[in-house]
């Protein structure tokens, strides 16, 4: 089989620019270590190469059914054991729609999290790092916020 595009692009230390062409123009990014869902191009692609600089590792597993793809990555955030699981889902022309991660353990996704809002202050809205009452509408998390 194949690696992903996205996974060859990581493993040879791509870029946001060189990330951005595998992305689809709508491309959505949820992510455990932000309270809002990232959208589009362009941000995807920078969070995506700051997320990058961040932790050394390899992909360790892949699987594919279809537009779908699955991919486990193991390594160290600041000397501390990680893991990610990856869900990637293609569109028709092969770009990425949506990619969504998860990680663990929690020790070291607050390292991730610490160092990457280090890394993108400035670059990323605060409202990625915390739950506003309208981000808690929005997910529905409670109808009882002003």
């Amino acid at each position: 089989m194949d690696k992903h595009p996205l996974r060859r692009a990581r493993e040879s230390q791509a870029a946001a620019p060189e990330l951005a062409v595998l992305l689809a123009p709508n491309v959505v990014f949820h992510s455990p270590i932000l309270a809002k869902t990232v959208r589009g191009r362009e941000l995807v692609s920078q969070v995506m190469a700051v997320a990058a600089e961040i932790r050394s590792g390899e992909y360790i597993q892949e699987m594919r059914e279809g537009c779908s793809t699955f991919l486990v990555w193991r390594g160290l955030i600041d000397g501390e054991l990680i893991e990610t699981l990856e869900l990637i889902v293609d569109d028709e022309a092969g770009l990425i729609l949506e990619r969504i991660v998860a990680m663990r353990p929690l020790s070291a996704a607050s390292k991730f999290r610490q160092i990457f809002v280090e890394k993108t202050r400035g670059r990323l809205p605060d409202e990625y790092f915390g739950v506003t009452p309208e981000l808690a509408r929005e997910a529905n998390l409670t109808k009882e916020l002003p």
